[in-house]
């Protein structure tokens, strides 16, 4: 079989070929179930689902593995406005997303894994990360990831992080430099400046007391 993929890190298209022969592990992200998926979250779970149907038409034995996140800021806000569980919010959405799926032919992934079954390996992780100095804990409790300890972040995607902005995934520290988040403090969300940086419970940006980057 002859087939072509774009390489993000070589930026080139290269001939793809499967590291064990005949057999294709696919790894794609899901939906994170606070809500409906709309067109957009669709366009890139169904070109998941064309290169899946393509792999097999060409006799690849396929595993597919699609994410499904039902633990998140979004859906613990949904839950506490509708006076309801994170589960009752995630399991709603999760099914719907299910429904969608069929309406659209699309063809069903063979493991949905969901974060909430996975939480002490999540918990392990970021534990190992902290030991290494590869993240830090800040005044509220939350853990972020430090990507001035891994000179190749950012290389896959071509992203200076010098030059990243300040937004809702990511986050100042003392050295202006700038992380995302690994773990969130299960506080309410604190106020936050007209840079969108989180503030700790003591009113200084998050991580500049205790934690050092």
């Amino acid at each position: 079989m002859t087939m072509q993929l774009h390489d993000t890190m070589a930026g080139a298209v290269r001939e793809f070929v499967p590291l064990e022969p005949g057999r294709v592990h696919i790894y794609s992200c899901g939906p994170t179930v606070y809500g409906p998926a709309h067109v957009g979250n669709f366009r890139s779970f169904l070109f998941a689902d064309l290169l899946v149907r393509y792999l097999r038409y060409k006799g690849l034995s396929v595993t597919w593995v699609m994410n499904l996140t039902d633990v998140d800021d979004k859906i613990i806000k949904a839950a506490r406005a509708e006076g309801v569980s994170i589960a009752e919010i995630s399991d709603r959405y999760a099914k719907l997303f299910l429904s969608d799926i069929a309406t659209l032919s699309m063809t069903a992934p063979d493991v949905m894994p969901r974060a909430t079954q996975h939480i002490p390996q999540m918990v392990e992780l970021i534990q190992k990360l902290l030991d290494h100095g590869n993240a830090y804990r800040t005044d509220d409790g939350s853990i972020f990831f430090r990507i001035s300890s891994w000179p190749d972040y950012g290389r896959l995607a071509r992203i200076d992080p010098e030059g990243m902005r300040v937004g809702e995934r990511v986050e100042a520290d003392d050295t202006a430099r700038t992380t995302f988040a690994t773990s969130r403090s299960g506080r309410d969300p604190s106020p936050t400046n007209r840079a969108g940086i989180r503030r700790s419970d003591r009113g200084g940006p998050a991580g500049t007391s205790n934690a050092r980057p």
